[in-house]
């Protein structure tokens, strides 16, 4: 039998990170990581750090429901999931509009209408004006319906209220508009893993190009899926690099500790719960869980 556990991975996402709702539609420029990973922890899978900004991914901070399961002949044991926490949108628009100004509103091309309204889109969610950025998105799909990023938002907004049907209606009502933009691809990716499809996200995932792979929110949907799907070893690959990363940050402690415990490997996932018991705020089911497994492995 499997002990079954849901897992939020949002509960562990450091305070200070704000919920945003862009992806930067050029993606971030990368300078070179010279952080050397210690001889236990997986060499950085990410290469290259990205260049800070001032939001973060939404699936960051987004609640990313993990079925994590242990053999183990205890009995079932599956929580529900707490609600997702509502916190500022940080926004950072993906287009800078000073181009825009320059020229004239009689040869502004329809794609070019659609990203102006856009930014002003993201400055209502800024405000705060979720109905009105919503109405918006809508009016931008309207009169310009391949405009992918304005997808995104609406698929995120459905997420955002548990409407996984309508989140992937966004993403898929027509196939002339799939895309290959990495945005894109990881929200269609999270709706389905979120809905129970966890090949079909990993074979989403796979399209992403190479160049938008090395980011901590593809690593951490990968990790997750790979996780559930029983591939403990490339999970535990993920969830180490994502360590080297962040070290000490609990959603992947927790991810590791799940995948080692799950491969047999009770000794090393020991020691990872016990690091996991030292951190404080963790949900309490969350904590019960550990404290059980920590017991359980501590006796043979």
């Amino acid at each position: 039998m499997k002990i079954k556990f849901l897992v939020t991975t949002g509960l562990f996402i450091h305070t200070s990170l704000a919920m945003a709702w862009v992806l930067d539609d050029t993606m971030s420029t990368f300078a070179s990581n010279q952080i050397a990973a210690e001889e236990s922890i997986q060499p950085d899978l990410f290469e290259q750090a990205e260049k800070s900004t001032p939001a973060e991914n939404l699936l960051s901070n987004l609640n990313l429901s993990e079925l994590l399961s242990i053999s183990d002949p205890e009995p079932i044991i599956s929580p529900v999931a707490p609600a997702l926490v509502q916190s500022t949108p940080d926004v950072d628009p993906i287009q800078k509009m000073p181009y825009l100004l320059e020229k004239k509103v009689s040869s502004l091309t329809p794609k070019d209408i659609a990203n102006n309204q856009y930014n002003i889109a993201l400055q209502k969610i800024e405000l705060k004006q979720y109905a009105e950025a919503e109405k918006m998105f809508l009016d931008i799909l309207k009169n310009y319906p391949p405009h992918t990023l304005s997808r995104v938002q609406l698929s995120k907004m459905a997420i955002l209220n548990n409407d996984y049907i309508l989140a992937e209606k966004w993403l898929i009502e027509n196939p002339d508009y799939f895309s290959n933009h990495p945005a894109y691809l990881q929200t269609l990716a999270l709706v389905y893993e979120r809905t129970g499809k966890k090949e079909v996200a990993l074979k989403v995932l796979e399209q992403m190009p190479t160049e938008y792979r090395k980011t901590v929110e593809f690593y951490s949907l990968l990790a997750s899926l790979y996780q559930q799907t029983g591939n403990h070893v490339l999970a535990q690959r993920y969830y180490n690099g994502l360590l080297n990363r962040e070290p000490g940050n609990a959603a992947w402690l927790l991810g590791l500790s799940v995948s080692l415990d799950s491969g047999g490997e009770k000794k090393m996932a020991l020691t990872y719960y016990k690091q996991l018991l030292e951190h404080r705020d963790l949900d309490p089911k969350i904590l019960s869980f550990v404290n059980k497994r920590f017991e359980k492995l501590s006796k043979r």
